[in-house]
C-alpha cells in the first residue's frame, strides 16, 4: 500500500487438539479440530541498511467443522533483522522477535466419556502464557513469490510456512 506499510488477507488450515484436565477423577480429555482460517492484517516496517524492525497485527477468523466451536484472534508480532545476500540468488532475510496472542476459543460439542456415555461440553479457553519469542528466514523465489519460514518458541510452539506473491 505505501513503503512502509503492507496490508494482506490470509486464509489457511488449521489442525490442533485442546486437552482440558479432568483431574483428579478422570482422564484428560481431547478435543480434536480442523477447519478453514480467514483473516486480515497490517504490517509497519522500517529499516537502516541491512537491518530493519517491523510490527505486524493481524486478525483471523475460524471456521471448525469437528464440533460448534469458534477460534477468533488477535496477533501483534514485533520483530528486528537483517537481510544477507546469497551466492548468485536472492537474498536471504533473517530475524528473530516476540509474538502476542489475544484467542477467543470456545469448542462445544458432544464426546463419549467412560463410565458417562456421551456427555454435552462447552468448554471456554484462554492463554496461559499470551507471549512467546520467533525465529524466522525468508527468501525470494522469483520477482512475485517469496517464502516464509518462522518458528515460535517458549510455552507456547508453533511452526508457521507461506508462500506469497507480490504484485
Amino acid at each position: 500500500l505505501l513503503p512502509f506499510l503492507n496490508v494482506f488477507g490470509l486464509l489457511g488450515r488449521i489442525e490442533g487438539e485442546t486437552t482440558v484436565n479432568l483431574a483428579p477423577f478422570f482422564s484428560d480429555l481431547a478435543v480434536e479440530y480442523d477447519g478453514v482460517v480467514y483473516g486480515a492484517g497490517v504490517t509497519c516496517a522500517a529499516g537502516v541498511g541491512r537491518y530493519f524492525g517491523s510490527l505486524t497485527a493481524t486478525y483471523t477468523d475460524t471456521s471448525l467443522d469437528t464440533s460448534d466451536s469458534s477460534v477468533e484472534a488477535w496477533v501483534l508480532s514485533p520483530k528486528v533483522g537483517m537481510t544477507a545476500h546469497a551466492r548468485g540468488g536472492h537474498p536471504i532475510v533473517f530475524w528473530v522477535g516476540a509474538m502476542y496472542q489475544e484467542a477467543d476459543e470456545e469448542h462445544q460439542g458432544d464426546i463419549t466419556v467412560p463410565v458417562f456415555g456421551d456427555v454435552r461440553y462447552d468448554v471456554l479457553l484462554e492463554e496461559k502464557d499470551p507471549w512467546n519469542y520467533l525465529v524466522g528466514l525468508s527468501t525470494a523465489l522469483g520477482e512475485h513469490m517469496s517464502l516464509e519460514l518462522e518458528g515460535g518458541l517458549g510455552d507456547r510452539t508453533q511452526l508457521t510456512g507461506s508462500l506469497g506473491w507480490r504484485f
